[in-house]
């Protein structure tokens, strides 16, 4: 057991989402319970709807919050749109300290888009990163919600429980 490390398994947009259900089936089906303890999984999503996507196996919902899928929104509302399109133009007070924008960013997806983004990213690669790194250090943001599980996961308890639910596991195989 000495070669697991704690992880947290991070699916960005639809496909990353479903691919971190998948692993959490997968462990689900493998061991008898969605995760480890020292494992978290996260969905960051550009849809606002995303947190009605039921995780697989869709009947399982974690008794304790190692089990449980974790969906963070990464939205881009009215408010956040008119503040994007000033960071691409530098003209932001937040282009100084959030430098780049410009240079990666094409003007032109902004423009194609008048109101918002918070029913996806549209496959846009460019637009799910706007939408990421949007909301990475705002209140309550993606970062330190991260950050905390990050805290949570490597706390010694989390070996521990974790090296048990596999002691658990084995002695049931």
């Amino acid at each position: 057991m000495q070669n697991l490390s704690p992880t947290i398994v991070i699916g960005l947009g639809t496909f990353g989402g479903r691919t971190v259900s998948h692993l959490r089936t997968l462990i689900y089906e493998e061991i008898g319970v969605a995760g480890l303890p020292f494992f978290r999984f996260v969905h960051i999503s550009s849809h606002k709807d995303d947190e009605n996507i039921k995780p697989q196996p869709a009947n399982h919902v974690g008794q304790k919050d190692w089990e449980n899928y974790n969906v963070f929104h990464s939205t881009i509302n009215v408010d956040d749109m008119q503040t994007i399109k000033t960071l691409v133009e530098g003209t932001s007070p937040r282009a100084e300290k959030e430098p780049g924008w410009r240079e990666w960013l094409d003007p032109d997806l902004i423009k194609v888009c008048d109101s918002a983004y918070i029913s996806g990213a549209g496959n846009s690669r460019m637009i799910g990163r706007s939408c990421l790194w949007n909301n990475w250090s705002n209140n309550e943001s993606i970062k330190t919600r991260i950050m905390n599980m990050v805290t949570e996961i490597t706390a010694p308890d989390k070996q521990v429980e974790t090296e048990q639910v596999l002691r658990d596991y084995i002695n049931r195989k």
